[in-house]
């Protein structure tokens, strides 16, 4: 935790100068503690605290936690409101996160357990104030697989409609070079597998290996998929080939997306076999053409499975490649013994 002395100094000769002037002072927050730079994590809080000056007695104050592209709303989305004290003061204990943010606001202001930005200074909205959590964030560290660099998460994402924790001990490259991505644990304690491409590659044709010896549990995915944080107004870059029944038994066992998801005609689902077969995206201005190939020991391979989409394809910019697997929440079927994937190579073509 880390004692913050300049933001108070900086407040106090704020106060000096609104008050020679005769006019009454803003609304304005501090922080007296700041949590820790962290990935975040369901199991991770710690404490937060600060005050608050010359706000009304019945304004209320969020503190939100910035982790995995979204502000959380702290302690939590149902308990969103942090107390203050007649003296101004507020404490709290908060899940980790990159940065931190305070909301002052009259009592008629409701705020989203999630969000994307932070609200806008004016109407119900008093002040805002944001920070950087200190120190450095934990790193699960690198791996090199197929001639390319990747990070591992070493830290909870919420994947599949829940919180899931991933372990960096849970991602090897063997001495052949193929990845092995792994579940571990038991029902309720799961930890889960994913590497992200340290570089962006852009338009072009990315093939990956997959080896399959057993289906994968209804409750397990794997994701192979482009991500750019930045890009919120384009759905983020996200393009998906995803292996997995939705913990749905009877389901479908692979899909080809381009987000959002949640529109019909950017979702295409279809069977395949459970062996060898390479999964590729052959990306370019416009168009997002996805397959599945079943090699063979002749000259030409049998493609299992072909779309392309032609609409709603995001432009290239600074996204990258991840390759994940994870549980999913289904509580009718939910995950029940640990899983592993081998990817045993990934190409890309310009």
């Amino acid at each position: 935790m880390k004692k913050v002395k300049l933001a108070r100094v900086l407040i106090f000769f704020g106060v000096v100068f609104w008050s020679a002037c005769g006019i009454s002072a803003p609304p304005q927050i501090e922080f007296t503690i700041i949590p820790p730079k962290d990935l975040g994590g369901p199991r991770n809080v710690s404490a937060v605290a600060g005050r608050v000056l010359h706000a009304h007695s019945n304004s209320r104050l969020v503190v939100f936690a910035w982790a995995d592209g979204k502000w959380w709303a702290q302690p939590a989305g149902d308990r969103p409101f942090t107390s203050i004290d007649k003296t101004g003061h507020w404490q709290n204990t908060i899940h980790l996160g990159t940065e931190y943010a305070a909301v002052l606001s009259d009592e008629s202001y409701s705020p989203l357990a999630t969000s994307a930005s932070l609200p806008p200074v004016g109407g119900h909205v008093l002040a805002v104030v944001r920070v950087a959590g200190h120190g450095t964030l934990p790193s699960g560290g690198t791996i090199q697989f197929s001639r390319y660099s990747w990070s591992i998460r070493n830290v909870f994402s919420h994947r599949g409609g829940v919180d899931n924790e991933f372990d960096a001990k849970n991602v090897q490259v063997d001495e052949k070079g193929r990845l092995h991505l792994r579940i571990t644990g038991t029902p309720g304690n799961w930890k889960c597998a994913e590497i992200k491409l340290d570089q962006s590659l852009g338009y072009g044709t990315y093939r990956f290996s997959v080896a399959e010896v057993t289906p994968l549990e209804p409750a397990s995915v794997l994701g192979i998929y482009t991500w750019d944080e930045d890009a919120i107004n384009l759905n983020r870059r996200e393009m998906d080939i995803e292996l997995g029944r939705w913990g749905e038994p009877a389901a479908k066992d692979v899909q080809f997306i381009i987000a959002p998801y949640y529109v019909p005609a950017n979702v295409v689902r279809f069977n395949v076999p459970h062996r060898l077969l390479t999964y590729s995206l052959r990306w370019s201005s416009g168009r997002a053409e996805f397959a599945v190939e079943q090699p063979s020991s002749s000259v030409r391979t049998r493609v299992l499975a072909r779309y392309a989409f032609t609409a709603g394809v995001p432009s290239s910019g600074k996204e990258k490649v991840y390759i994940g697997l994870y549980r999913y929440g289904n509580n009718r079927h939910p995950l029940m013994h640990p899983m592993e994937v081998t990817i045993a190579d990934f190409q890309y073509l310009p």
